[in-house]
C-alpha cells in the first residue's frame, strides 16, 4: 500500500514542482559571504564561505587565529584563541549578524585540548557573551587546516532582524510562496486511507 501511495504523490508533484526562483523579485532563503581578507581569499582557493544565511539563522565556517589574508598565526594557543573569537565576530557582522549576543551554538576544534585552552575559551565567552550561555561542544583533534593552527571555532547564530535586512526572513519567504495545491489535502487524506 505504501508503494502506491508515493507513486501517486510523485504523479500529483514531480520532483521540480515546487522549486522556488532566486530572481531578484523574489525573496532568495539562502546567502553566502566572504569577509575582506582571509575570508576572499578562502573563497577562491578552497572554494568556501565564511558564513552562510539561511533563513533566520547564520552558519560560520570554523574561523582559526589567522590575523591577515594570507593565514598568518597568533604564537600561542590563547593568542590564537582570542583571535578565533575575533575572526568569528568580524564573520558574523559581515553577513549582517550582531555578532556574539546572537550565538547559540559553538563547536571548537583543538589540537590541545588541555587547561590553557579550556581556560581561554570561557575567558572569551564571557568576554564576548556576557548575557549569553549557548552550547559548546569542544573537541581535540590531531590536525586542523593549517600547520600552526591549534583552534578553529564554528558558530550559529540566530538573527531574524538580520534576515529581514539581508532577504532569507523566514516570514518573508513565507510569503512568496505559493500555495499548496488542494491536491495535497486529498494525497494526505488518500494516504491516511491507504494506511489504515
Amino acid at each position: 500500500m505504501r508503494t502506491y501511495y508515493l507513486k501517486f504523490a510523485k504523479q500529483l508533484f514531480p520532483p521540480h514542482s515546487r522549486s522556488f526562483s532566486s530572481s531578484p523579485s523574489s525573496t532568495m532563503s539562502m546567502k553566502q559571504y566572504a569577509y575582506k581578507g582571509f575570508g576572499e581569499n578562502n573563497r577562491k582557493s578552497h572554494w568556501y564561505s565564511s558564513a552562510v544565511r539561511t533563513g533566520d539563522f547564520i552558519h560560520c565556517a570554523g574561523q582559526g587565529g589567522y590575523l591577515d589574508e594570507h593565514g598568518a598565526q597568533r604564537r600561542t594557543v590563547p593568542e590564537q584563541i582570542d583571535q578565533a573569537f575575533v575572526n568569528v565576530d568580524i564573520a558574523l557582522k559581515d553577513a549582517g549578524g550582531a555578532g556574539w549576543s546572537q550565538v547559540y551554538r559553538i563547536n571548537s576544534f583543538h589540537v590541545s585540548l588541555d587547561e590553557e585552552a579550556q581556560e581561554a575559551m570561557v575567558r572569551n565567552f564571557r568576554k564576548w557573551m556576557p548575557d549569553n550561555h549557548p552550547t559548546w561542544t569542544c573537541v581535540q583533534i590531531s590536525r586542523l587546516g593549517g600547520e600552526r593552527m591549534w583552534v578553529e571555532i564554528e558558530v550559529s547564530a540566530y538573527d531574524p532582524e538580520g534576515a529581514k535586512r539581508e532577504g532569507t526572513s523566514k516570514a518573508e519567504i513565507e510569503r512568496g510562496k505559493p500555495e499548496l495545491p488542494s491536491a495535497v489535502v486529498m494525497l494526505s487524506e488518500i494516504g491516511q486511507t491507504i494506511m489504515a
